[in-house]
């Protein structure tokens, strides 16, 4: 680090190293040791921003982003998910909160706005270190969408559809299975809260299958032309079979 030889290190190389920790069942262990050797903020700029990300202590006892982040990615870790499916997991757990690192401090301890702003600091972050797109897209969508997740039973069917809609989940059905574990890691990525029930997180995929299963004939047997007509019909099916199952 002190030599600039991490510097010259190519991005296939360092997301090599990243895709390995990510994957090891103690991935905080490499971050902490990033860190610890003051190397952290030369090899990944935006994870060292959550450092000094304060977070509010009634939902962060852990008290910063970074912290919060370390335990997100060990709760992620024990979470039983698809083989093809971790590394992408993974990632999005660790850059969920990326947002968070824009924050000005006379704003701490809340961070308004940190779904939507860290989005363009994924896709950045993942260009730079070339990830995979599907991985890179998975992440940004798991990025702006992971607050609903703590919102799950009191949010309205209208806001689930435009929430699927706007992931174009109706042809990335992945992009929702990311979206939960996300959530769910999330959700036990606090001090204490690492055993928290997490069951109704379901409710994302119960409102997802009502969703995907409304189809085109069932609305318009006769079939249709008008593309908005098409649209604000189907939005109008969706929300009604959304709102039948929660």
């Amino acid at each position: 680090a002190k030599s600039g030889v991490l510097g010259e290190l190519t991005a296939e190389r360092v997301w090599k190293e990243l895709s390995r920790a990510l994957l090891d069942p103690y991935p905080h262990l490499f971050f902490e040791t990033l860190l610890e050797t003051d190397t952290l903020h030369i090899l990944f700029p935006e994870v060292y921003a959550l450092v000094s990300a304060l977070e509010s202590h009634k939902w962060h006892p852990e008290g910063n982003a970074f912290a919060h982040t370390m335990l997100v990615l060990q709760a992620a870790s024990k979470l039983n998910i698809e083989d093809h499916l971790k590394l992408a997991v993974m990632f999005a757990s660790l850059v969920h909160d990326f947002g968070k690192g824009l924050t000005k401090k006379e704003h701490f301890p809340k961070h308004y706005g940190h779904d939507i702003n860290g989005v363009p600091l994924v896709e950045a972050f993942a260009h730079r270190l070339r990830v995979e797109t599907k991985i890179k897209e998975w992440a940004m969508k798991a990025t702006r969408y992971h607050m609903n997740m703590h919102l799950l039973d009191d949010m309205k069917a209208k806001t689930f559809v435009k929430m699927f809609d706007a992931m174009q989940a109706k042809n990335d059905p992945v992009s929702v299975q990311v979206l939960l574990h996300v959530g769910e890691a999330d959700a036990r990525g606090r001090l204490g809260s690492h055993n928290e029930d997490v069951s109704n997180k379901k409710k994302l995929l119960t409102a997802f299958n009502a969703y995907n299963n409304t189809k085109f004939y069932d609305v318009f047997p006769n079939g249709e032309t008008n593309v908005e007509k098409i649209k604000q019909k189907l939005f109008e099916a969706r929300v009604d079979n959304v709102e039948r199952v929660l």
